[in-house]
């Protein structure tokens, strides 16, 4: 699903990581990612932000982590994966505009 962003900016969706992969090779501006960890498979979820950080392409392309609230040991798990940042859940829509802002102007 693609829509337009207030920005106009590009917006991809994807349910799976086997999806995103497919959506970053077959775009190659994509600026973000933003994973949420708690759908879809936790382990996959950070299989792909592995795969992300050992990829010569996609390795230096930040990633926002939408995780579940009060899960402590996820902070250490994220900062392994080079996470550059993360949202607890609920998200609000102008916190994740914000923190997305300033990871792309890093």
């Amino acid at each position: 699903r693609r829509t337009r962003t207030p920005a106009s900016a590009s917006c991809h969706a994807a349910s799976d990581p086997a999806q995103v992969r497919a959506l970053l090779e077959r775009h190659g501006d994509i600026m973000l990612v933003v994973v949420d960890l708690d759908a879809g498979s936790p382990d996959g979820n950070l299989d792909l932000l592995k795969r992300l950080r050992v990829a010569m392409a996609w390795a230096r392309l930040p990633a926002i982590v939408v995780v579940p609230p009060a899960d402590a040991r996820l902070r250490t798990i994220l900062e392994q994966h080079s996470v550059s940042d993360y949202l607890t859940k609920p998200v609000d829509g102008r916190a994740i505009v914000s923190r997305a802002q300033s990871v792309m102007a890093r």
